[in-house]
């Protein structure tokens, strides 16, 4: 017996949404140094070495079941920071 390909429904993720921050440590600096460091805004972060993207749970979410091709919407707020 062949499975017949039953449609996704709509899905509507409610959360968070937020900026993922990555940032790339120097070479021969450990991750505790690293942290301490910008942490403690002892450093500027060189330019090249991060990277900032969309993330949070419910976007990661939403992002997922997108590849899966499920429709999917997402409803939550803007921050009034600067990623806002």
């Amino acid at each position: 017996m062949n499975a017949v390909p039953c449609p996704a429904r709509p899905v509507l993720c409610i959360g968070d949404y937020n900026a993922d921050i990555v940032i790339v440590k120097r070479p021969g600096q450990t991750e505790q140094n690293a942290a301490a460091q910008l942490l403690g805004g002892q450093t500027a972060i060189p330019q090249g070495q991060t990277s900032v993207s969309a993330g949070g749970t419910v976007a990661n979410t939403a992002s997922g079941l997108a590849r899966l091709e499920v429709p999917v919407s997402v409803a939550g707020c803007v921050g009034q920071d600067s990623f806002g």
